[in-house]
């Protein structure tokens, strides 16, 4: 049985996409204490 390649980078595609998507929803469900204070530590971290 031969698989369509066009179906297979949909399939890739797909995939990737869902995967940006779970990370960003993530992030924009992140606290903005949480956001200050990993800002905090990345500053903290730059000045030495």
């Amino acid at each position: 049985m031969k698989i369509n390649e066009n179906l297979i980078y949909i399939f890739l595609l797909g995939i990737l996409a869902g995967i940006i998507c779970v990370r960003c929803v993530n992030h924009l469900k992140k606290s903005p204490k949480d956001m200050y204070i990993d800002n905090f530590e990345y500053e903290k971290e730059r000045q030495k």
